[in-house]
């Protein structure tokens, strides 16, 4: 953008697609031509359809899900979801035969085995390889292909046979000459490669699996495969049967699968046709989306999604979201508007209460938004009678820029020089720090996003925990309780105990985590609380226990750095659920001299005059 803009040349974000999107439209066109139409087009006539693009390419997979309705003339389409960076393809693949099949067949001059170390193999043999493991692969998918076998376990009933390709270059390692001089692959190595790409799938745990993209998107709109009318195969690695039959198991029988002529020239088509609608007849042929969430900043550091993530631009209806005043005697009312991220505000409403007695504890808050086509956003706040309204000027591409934000750019460039040196697999220790940077910038479900291809191209890593809390966090709460699961799978410990109770709907089951984090750490606050909280009608007893025990434990450190915001609520519900007002009154001086230091720091707001979220709920928070 900054190059095309040097040259003179007026552009702006809006000329960029998604490659799904762009494919898409350019299938749509393809089809259109052709002189029959296509059984697609015949069925977006009838009835509005949602096609699932899945775009598998050497490097990444992408997944976009649109909406498609021909009526007369009109053609309308719109874009449900677009899935995040995924650092998954076919080059895994490759570099899985390469690593266990084809290192094993290295020789020296002299015909012996190769010794090498993990790291001569992931660093300079794999890089080597790869390109003769690509050419088995895809012989063997032509195959596959040839003899219309779609499944691993049809696959599996063909008599074993095995593929050759031309000889491996030699090169020096450590002072030898290796080299192999027919690279080979069997069909059922290939098959057992295959199966943790595209064989059975028990969760997000499978970090290898080609489907974890497709659930991802579907969980963002909390829609049911059975809803995807047709799914849309793009890309060089979709032209394997059995990737595009694992992805088709994903959905009932009725889904359509198509499959263009050219997998790979559609991208390329569509930009041209996306570029030819918005410059030369001023219009986009697939509606924008909002990327991110627009949300409201409240107390204690939280935020409320006011507009999803995905929501058509301009939004179809208002979006309302309850607060509430928390404590009495507010003096003033601010709703921080942010974009993404929580250090990117966009814009703060404020409302003052008549007269001079200020807002009452437990006032209710209602915050409306609306996005306007000219991508103006709307935002209403009405409390006690009183209503402030706010335009908020293109609130999705705010060019002001945080201190956390510009450090999340910088550890954007270095992934993107990371990924351009390795080939489109970027080094580790660089996704780590870009994740770390998203964090501090509250773009948590980047964060998220990001560790999980970490434990992709790490093999052994563990960030289980961390994905649970940056899911939650981005209220991405189906994900973030999957993700819950598999920390506590791995490692059972009090805090991932804890994470798994915050996502259960049932209460025994909910109860019965809670138990067991307090058996991993008695003094687990958290849980403790939570547990008090859902027991107090049943076993008042205990729950007085309880919250004794977390006064025990946290009442020594009120006025410690190491004590937080988090445990200091804790704290004061606690007291005064116990009726030691000395304690809650402490925990609440605290807490209110800590606000005060945030506010110095930060002249935009004020954190006392913030509201109250809806995600209260003393003992609820997902931990690290």
């Amino acid at each position: 953008m900054a190059a095309i803009r040097g040259c003179g040349i007026e552009v702006n974000e809006n000329c960029l697609i998604d490659e799904p999107n762009a494919a898409f439209l350019s299938y749509i066109h393809e089809v259109a031509r052709a002189p029959d139409g296509a059984e697609l087009l015949a069925l977006a006539r009838e009835n509005k359809i949602s096609v699932l693009v899945y775009d598998l390419g050497a490097g990444t997979c992408d997944v976009s899900l649109l909406d498609f309705s021909i009526s007369g003339e009109r053609v309308t389409s719109r874009n449900r979801a677009i899935s995040k960076f995924t650092a998954l393809g076919g080059d895994d693949i490759d570099r899985e035969i390469a690593r266990r099949v084809l290192v094993g067949q290295l020789r020296q001059d002299d015909g012996s085995e190769v010794e090498l170390n993990s790291l001569d193999i992931e660093e300079k043999i794999l890089p080597k390889l790869a390109p003769a493991a690509e050419k088995l692969k895809v012989t063997i998918s032509k195959m596959l292909a040839d003899k219309d076998v779609g499944h691993l376990d049809r696959a599996r009933k063909l008599p074993d046979m095995v593929v050759e390709t031309q000889t491996v270059a030699p090169f020096k390692m450590r002072g030898n000459v290796i080299s192999i001089s027919v690279p080979s692959l069997s069909l059922h190595q290939f098959l057992d490669i295959l199966e943790p790409f595209c064989g059975e799938r028990s969760g997000a745990d499978d970090k290898l699996h080609l489907v974890g993209p497709v659930h991802d998107v579907l969980d963002k709109v909390s829609m049911d495969p059975d809803e995807v009318d047709a799914v849309l195969f793009i890309g060089g690695s979709a032209q394997n049967p059995l990737i595009r039959a694992a992805v088709m198991d994903a959905f009932p029988p009725v889904v359509r699968e198509v499959v263009p002529r050219n997998l790979r020239a559609l991208v390329s088509q569509g930009a041209a046709i996306h570029s030819l609608g918005l410059n030369g007849f001023g219009f986009d042929f697939i509606a924008p989306i909002t990327s991110e969430a627009i949300s409201v900043l409240t107390k204690g550091g939280a935020i409320e999604t006011l507009i999803p993530a995905s929501t058509p631009v301009p939004s179809e209806a208002p979006f309302v979201i309850q607060l509430s005043i928390p404590e009495g005697e507010q003096r003033q009312l601010d709703v921080p508007i942010c974009s993404g991220a929580r250090d990117r505000l966009v814009g703060i409403v404020t409302v003052k209460p008549i007269g001079h007695s200020g807002f009452k504890g437990g006032d209710a808050v209602t915050v409306t938004g609306h996005l306007s086509k000219e991508k103006l956003l709307e935002v209403t706040v009405e409390v006690a009678g009183q209503t402030a309204r706010a335009e908020i000027m293109n609130p999705l591409s705010n060019a002001a820029a945080s201190p956390s934000e510009l450090a999340m750019l910088k550890e954007r460039q270095k992934f993107n020089e990371s990924m351009l040196r390795n080939n489109g697999r970027p080094s580790p220790d660089v996704v780590k720090a870009y994740s770390k940077a998203a964090a501090n910038a509250g773009e948590h479900e980047l964060a998220a996003d990001l560790l999980v291809s970490l434990e992709r191209i790490t093999l052994g890593s563990d960030h289980a925990t961390s994905i649970c809390y940056h899911y939650s966090m981005a209220g991405r709460d189906k994900a973030s309780h999957e993700w819950a699961g598999i920390a506590y799978r791995r490692r059972p410990t009090a805090v991932n105990a804890h994470n798994l109770a915050c996502g259960e709907r049932d209460r025994g089951i909910r109860e019965k985590y809670l138990r067991q984090a307090l058996e991993h750490d008695p003094e687990f606050t958290s849980s403790a609380a939570m547990l008090a909280s859902m027991i107090e009608d049943r076993d008042p007893d205990e729950a007085q226990k309880l919250r004794q025990m977390i006064i025990t434990v946290l009442e020594a450190g009120t006025r410690s750095s190491d004590t937080s915001m988090q445990e200091l609520r804790r704290l004061r519900e606690a007291a005064r659920q116990l009726g030691k007002s000395s304690v809650a009154e402490r925990a609440k001086s605290e807490i209110k001299r800590r606000e005060h230091a945030l506010a110095e720091r930060d002249t935009v707001f004020r954190e006392e005059n913030l509201a109250e979220g809806r995600g209260k709920m003393i003992g609820r928070e997902r931990l690290f």
